[in-house]
């Protein structure tokens, strides 16, 4: 099987993820104020983000790259091995 990567684009992605719905309760949603008062740092990994997707808009993929889209210009993520940040 190739090795079929597709690239994303990380201000798109960021600004796709995290809309008014997820930033409103994100901190509440993270338990961030509790991981800060347990162990003094709180860390969010966007790739891990990325890679716990169960979908993704083509709006998000990187310039250049031709997406396996689904019906609804979803990206048929099962298409790729990897899926990783361009930038």
């Amino acid at each position: 099987m190739e090795n079929k990567t597709l690239l994303i684009n990380r201000n798109a992605f960021c600004d796709w993820f995290f809309d008014y719905d997820i930033c409103k309760d994100f901190f509440h949603d993270q338990n961030i104020l509790e991981e800060l008062k347990k162990h003094g740092t709180y860390t969010f990994n966007l790739q891990k983000t990325l890679n716990s997707m169960d979908y993704l808009p083509s709006s998000v993929v990187a310039e250049g790259q031709e997406p396996v889209l689904d019906k609804w210009e979803q990206v048929v993520m099962s298409a790729y091995e990897n899926i990783i940040f361009a930038d």
